[in-house]
């Protein structure tokens, strides 16, 4: 469907990780943002550290930001606090488009490049 593209996709994960002492599940992904279950409503603006844990153990540290609270979640804006999260995070998000059927042919980069 067309209302199913986004900027920048956003994928399917099941991720845990941790905010402060809280556990928390990262449902989706995109190279922007994840959206996050398992804590309290938080106003929109309110900064956190996420450790998100992947799937091997390795562990990718994310500065966030609240965008919204809704379906139970929180819509994050986060980006990799430093170059060895960047490049597991991008590992992430590029291996999960390869295979998803909706954004298999998409071009994250992009607009970084034109």
């Amino acid at each position: 469907q067309g209302g199913e593209f986004r900027r920048y996709p956003r994928v399917p994960v099941d991720l845990f990780g941790r905010v402060g002492d809280r556990t928390i599940r990262v449902r989706n992904a995109s190279l922007y943002g994840v959206w996050v279950t398992g804590l309290d409503a938080m106003e929109a603006g309110a900064e956190l550290l996420l450790r998100v844990s992947m799937s091997d153990g390795a562990e990718v540290n994310l500065s966030g930001r609240v965008v919204a609270n809704r379906d139970g979640g929180l819509a994050v804006r986060a980006r990799p606090v430093g170059d060895v999260d960047l490049v597991l995070w991008l590992h992430l998000i590029l291996g999960a488009l390869a295979t998803s059927p909706l954004y298999a042919d998409a071009d994250p980069f992009g607009p970084l490049f034109r």
